[in-house]
């Protein structure tokens, strides 16, 4: 590691001690021992020193336009309260905080991470190093419960179906596998060829946890892992891709997702021939006042039970089309207000918004339907900044820099298929360090510190 002083080299710590916070987040959260995780308190943290960093000490050249943009942060936030004046009692002020830190967290976090990388040096080596590092620690984590019987079912109490390990969430933890699955690139293009055994675990971790996507993560991940070492080196350019694709072949051969998406597929068909069989009989769906939301659920059902393409769609989702359907009919139905600020996530009695599931679990449509257009475009300015420097800067970006960047994008296309990416900070996190990597290697190559 580079010869850093005291602050960066704690600065690489956080990063690296991760994977052990979100591991006793998932334990105390399974159990119900705590009221508020160890993920919240060190992430929460994190982003309150981060801000009070590029507030008071960042020397970025920067630091005025981000403080613009928090400054449109905080306006926002104003108009977003004063806009839904039936939230503002204790128990949904603190719905509301619990969901603006979960998806606050990453464009917040992306910004003041920026700055700090580019006022602390810290070099993109050190910053694969720590995702090498945690790749394989995660992996450990799965694996190790996996092989000693320890470990936490993916979907219902038989271990066989697929296995979170010690975690807790199957799509999150599949999401931070695929992100870290980069650290691929990095073993094979090693002059220690012995570290190539570490590509095993990286791989067969992914496809033991059972879910869809972690299955197709891994395979397009390693894909332009593989890619991208046969465009970027000279080197072994078909041997290490050949045999790093003979290991996701073998390890894809006995990965569980695929029977569970045998399973979920029938049991999708099923659900919504039920329905089409019994439409005199109403579902009800609970809602957070005890009473029984029936109306729409009744014509959200009957409405893609009756339709090819919707039901398609449903399936391919696994139910998150009835789910957007569920949030969008009461946007849609509100007035101007909701539309701009969004729908909010506490109860709304004002606009009949009571359901007890009112997350969608696609990101992007939880973004626009729960902070509204103008918060839409507020939450994503940050990314629009850096597309906007990166797009500028296409003659610096290697061949290590497209992988990286895809990869993150594979990031952003799991987030709009199954969610937990931009609203999970144990997630995003990863997503923040892949776009900081490809940054600070254009930054280099331009001679920016």
């Amino acid at each position: 590691m580079t010869n850093y002083n005291l602050k960066q080299k704690l600065l690489l710590l956080f990063f690296l001690l991760l994977p052990y916070v979100d591991l006793v987040t998932a334990v105390t959260t399974r159990f119900g021992l705590v009221s508020v995780s160890l993920g919240v308190i060190v992430k929460g943290a994190a982003l309150l020193f981060s801000l009070i960093y590029v507030l008071g000490f960042s020397k970025c050249k920067y630091r005025k336009l981000t403080l613009l943009y928090l400054i449109g942060v905080a306006v926002f936030a104003a108009l977003y309260l004063l806009t839904k004046p039936d939230v503002l009692s204790l128990p949904s002020l603190v719905t509301e905080a619990t969901y603006a830190f979960k998806f606050l967290f990453l464009p917040l976090m992306l910004i003041c991470l920026y700055h700090i990388f580019h006022d602390f040096d810290i070099q993109t080596n050190d910053i694969k190093r720590v995702i090498v590092v945690n790749s394989l620690v995660y992996s450990a984590m799965v694996l190790i419960p996996y092989f000693t019987k320890t470990g936490f079912a993916t979907y219902g109490p038989d271990l066989s179906k697929g296995t979170l390990g010690w975690f807790y969430a199957g799509n999150e933890i599949g999401a931070i596998l695929i992100l870290l699955s980069i650290s691929i690139l990095y073993l094979m293009d090693n002059d220690k060829k012995w570290k190539l055994i570490f590509i095993v675990p990286v791989i067969y971790c992914a496809t033991i946890i059972g879910t869809k996507v972690a299955y197709m993560g891994i395979i397009a991940s390693t894909i332009i892992v593989v890619l991208a070492f046969i465009l970027g080196t000279k080197k072994n350019r078909f041997t290490l891709p050949a045999v790093v694709l003979v290991i996701l072949i073998v390890c894809c051969m006995n990965s569980l997702a695929l029977w569970n998406m045998e399973k979920f597929s029938m049991e999708h068909e099923t659900y919504y021939a039920s329905v089409e069989t019994e439409v005199e009989t109403p579902v009800t769906t609970p809602t957070t006042s005890g009473k029984a939301s029936s109306e729409n659920t009744d014509y959200i059902l009957n409405l893609i039970s009756g339709n090819e393409t919707l039901a398609k769609i449903d399936k391919i989702l696994t139910k998150r089309l009835y789910l957007f359907l569920e949030n969008y009919i009461p946007y849609e139905k509100a007035g101007i207000a909701t539309k701009l600020f969004g729908l909010g996530f506490a109860p709304r009695t004002a606009i009949q918004y009571t359901y007890m599931r009112r997350l969608v679990e696609i990101d992007i449509l939880d973004i626009w339907l729960h902070y509204g257009i103008i918060g839409f475009f507020v939450y994503f300015a940050p990314f629009l900044f850096l597309a906007y420097k990166f797009i500028g800067n296409l003659k610096k970006a290697s061949v290590e820099s497209y992988a990286y960047l895809l990869v993150a994008l594979l990031g952003f296309g799991i987030s709009c298929i199954a969610g937990h990416v931009l609203g999970a900070p144990p997630v995003s996190i990863y997503l923040i360090l892949l776009l900081l990597v490809v940054i600070r290697q254009i930054e280099t190559k331009k001679g920016q510190p």
